[in-house]
């Protein structure tokens, strides 16, 4: 065994682990009933598995994932590794678009070494990641010291954890009909004519269960790989460089770099004309550019994905699809005090005054230990109880004390 063959080995171990703690992290449960994932490795501008090129030319490939069926409310993480038997692969880019931009640091969470991927041994491992299902970074907790860092513990949960992600889930990626981009990436051909295969391995996925608010987490759950496609990339003795060609579709399905005009000669079309039937009427045909066949409404998916408008009513700049308090302007998700009340905290206690029991004041000071702040307690004049059925009995005591000695006065 190699070196390399040691370090692709050492990767895929920590591959492993890494796969295990994401999975515990974003919560899987059972397998979505019958929604699958589709995933193929294809030629970017060119919606095939084959490609010609010249010898050392430079092009690009992107990883495309489609769910089978809309089962789901679309992706939550999906990650896998990458090989190319024609030399060594850099980093894929991480995106910087939604719905994928969701999935990636800081945002969401992937491999430590990023989105991209580690390339170890010319393979890339662990490409992807995983969407903020947690919450926005919050953690369940009962008292300050079981949060990290400077956070402290408000309403069961941790303000915030260091490291996690901090992005909003968007719903509807990799939906029926419109294909996530998972990864795009660039690579050098080699100068020996031949074939070479761009190959997708060890993919894990989850989905959004159907329905998931983020109340109190996005429930997920694992979705089964239904296909995995790779790219066959084959390398034309005398063939240019494709810098001043377009990708042509021809007839049987394959794609090749060059000139428009040669491209119509061979019966091909080149891309970014004319190619399918527009089925949903929107005046863009199916296969060039449009990403929502059958929604008249749009042509790509934007956050909300197809057949769902990115309406946003009270004009926050987040989309009611993705937004936890749509008619709340100043919020987009419930917090402690619910959509439509602020979370403000006056008196800075760390107690929303919507629950602040003690405004003005500290709710969290109870120096006798007896499960009352002290602001409740009125100094000295109300003994130390352990609950509040404690004070209330008290309370209750104080009242027929004070009645009946009244009474014994007025009979004597």
């Amino acid at each position: 065994m190699t070196t390399n063959d040691h370090g692709y080995q050492l990767g895929r171990t920590m591959s492993r682990s890494f796969l295990a703690a994401l999975a515990i992290l974003v919560g899987l449960g059972s397998p979505v009933s019958a929604t699958e994932l589709g995933l193929r490795v294809e030629a970017l501008g060119c919606h095939s598995a084959q490609v010609s090129i010249g010898p050392s030319c430079e092009t690009t490939y992107h990883v495309i994932g489609e769910l089978s069926d809309a089962g789901s409310d679309g992706l939550s993480m999906v990650v896998f590794d990458l090989e190319f038997s024609g030399g060594s692969l850099l980093p894929a880019d991480t995106p910087t678009a939604l719905p994928m931009a969701a999935f990636a640091p800081p945002d969401g969470l992937s491999n430590p070494a990023g989105y991209g991927g580690t390339a170890i041994g010319g393979s890339l491992v662990q490409v992807g990641g995983s969407q903020n299902v947690l919450g926005h970074g919050l953690w369940p907790c009962e008292a300050n010291d079981e949060c990290p860092g400077n956070s402290s513990c408000v309403g069961e949960f941790c303000t915030a954890l260091p490291g996690l992600p901090l992005g909003s889930v968007v719903i509807g990626a990799g939906q029926p009909g419109a294909p996530a981009s998972i990864a795009t990436g660039s690579l050098v051909m080699p100068a020996t004519p031949g074939s070479y295969t761009i190959q997708l391995s060890n993919p894990v996925a989850n989905v959004l269960e159907k329905g998931a608010d983020g109340r109190p987490y996005w429930w997920n759950a694992p979705v089964m790989i239904q296909s995995v496609e790779g790219l066959t990339i084959t390398v034309v003795p005398g063939k240019d460089c494709c810098d001043a060609y377009e990708p042509c579709c021809l007839p049987d399905a394959s794609c090749t770099y060059v000139p428009p005009a040669e491209c119509t000669a061979l019966g091909g079309t080149p891309s970014g004309t004319d190619c399918e039937e527009d089925a949903d009427g929107d005046g863009v045909d199916g296969s060039c550019g449009d990403q929502c066949p059958n929604d008249p409404d749009k042509v790509l998916p934007g956050i909300c994905g197809c057949g769902v408008p990115d309406l946003d009513s009270d004009n926050d700049g987040t989309p009611d699809c993705i937004d936890g308090c749509p008619d709340d302007p100043d919020k987009i998700e419930p917090g402690v005090c619910g959509c439509g009340v602020s979370d403000v905290d006056s008196d800075g206690d760390t107690v929303p005054d919507c629950i602040d029991v003690c405004p003005g004041q500290d709710d969290l000071v109870d120096e006798d230990a007896n499960g009352i702040p002290d602001c409740l307690e009125g100094g000295s004049a109300v003994p130390a109880v352990s609950t509040w059925g404690g004070a209330v009995t008290v309370l209750l005591l104080l009242i027929v004390s004070s009645f009946y000695l009244r009474r014994r006065s007025a009979t004597n």
